[in-house]
């Protein structure tokens, strides 16, 4: 566990020089740069951007930290927004993939009226089939699609994937809503300790918490928690005990699991439902293909039974 450094003497200069850059950070115009060498910062920081990080988190400003080839400090630039911040920094070109779209259903009638209606059509061509069989529907093209659909009707529908799914997410924000509340707790510690308008406080974090993704807010419980750790001696006073942050780091622990759990349950409904698509859709070639064979055998012949066949009266 690292020293607590507002108590320790030789330090104290460098904790009020890092509040001075902080100032001049604020205090700059966009397009203006402050230089920052590592000597006059504290250990602790581990450089400029944990500085820079609690400005952004309670400022709506923006920064640029760029690594000066010499002297292994840093050179701070303000800019406008965000977006002026990304051109600033190289990125990695992205690997281009393909990405299929999902299959759309070719057929104008709900699943259960396909199924419905491949069972009828198929007795017809049952009953037909001495017309049928040297065309190609024969007993067992019959037979190989009544089984195809017998197992279509066994599938999960999307409504048990969308409760499973349901679900997931549930318990993925119960798990969040726990390791809030014991956010709030360290929150309240940190603040009781160091005061809620001074660096040491502002390093955890927290007003960048409100209202993020579950991803990113996990990404900051993790910096929460670690900063806990550093500052735990200084803290337990009020109640930041080893118990505490060992309990916040099973809070971290089972919502990182339940994001994941409902990510899969996601993707688990969306292959679902493209393979029930996909099925669906070869049930009705093969059912379109029987139809418009018994359509053409009967064209001329029989009238009544032509009709018989078609798939949309």
């Amino acid at each position: 566990m690292s020293e607590t450094t507002s108590t320790t003497p030789d330090v104290l200069p460098l904790i009020r020089n890092a509040s001075i850059i902080r100032l001049k950070l604020i205090a700059l115009q966009p397009g203006e740069t402050l230089e920052v060498i590592p000597k006059d910062l504290p250990p602790s920081y581990k450089g400029i951007k944990r500085l820079v990080s609690s400005i952004q988190n309670n400022y709506p400003l923006f920064y640029v930290v760029q690594q000066l080839t010499s002297g292994g400090g840093w050179r701070v630039v303000r800019v406008n927004s965000a977006e002026e911040a990304d051109s600033f920094t190289p990125k990695r070109k992205k690997k281009k993939t393909s990405r299929a779209s999902e299959p759309v259903r070719l057929y104008n009638m709900g699943d259960a009226d396909l199924c419905q209606l491949i069972d009828e059509k198929i007795l017809l061509a049952r009953r037909d089939i001495a017309d049928l069989n040297a065309r190609g529907v024969t007993v067992a093209v019959l037979d190989e699609l009544q089984l195809d659909n017998e197992a279509f009707k066994n599938m999960d529908v999307d409504g048990q994937l969308h409760g499973a799914e349901q679900e997931a997410v549930e318990r993925k924000d119960a798990a969040r809503n726990v390791l809030e509340n014991h956010l709030g707790n360290l929150r309240t510690m940190a603040e009781n300790t160091f005061g809620s308008s001074t660096i040491e406080y502002e390093v955890f974090g927290f007003e960048g918490m409100v209202g993020e993704t579950d991803d990113k807010l996990l990404r900051l419980a993790k910096t929460a928690r670690k900063q806990g750790l550093e500052d735990q001696a200084a803290m337990a006073v009020w109640g930041c005990s080893v118990a505490f942050l060992a309990q916040l780091h099973t809070d971290i622990e089972t919502f990182d699991t339940e994001i994941g759990n409902a990510k899969t349950a996601e993707g688990a409904r969306k292959k679902a439902t493209v393979l029930r698509v996909k099925t669906a859709n070869n049930l009705y070639i093969r059912l379109d293909k029987i139809c418009n064979t018994g359509k053409d055998v009967y064209r001329s012949t029989n009238a009544v039974k032509r009709s018989d066949y078609l798939i949309y009266s």
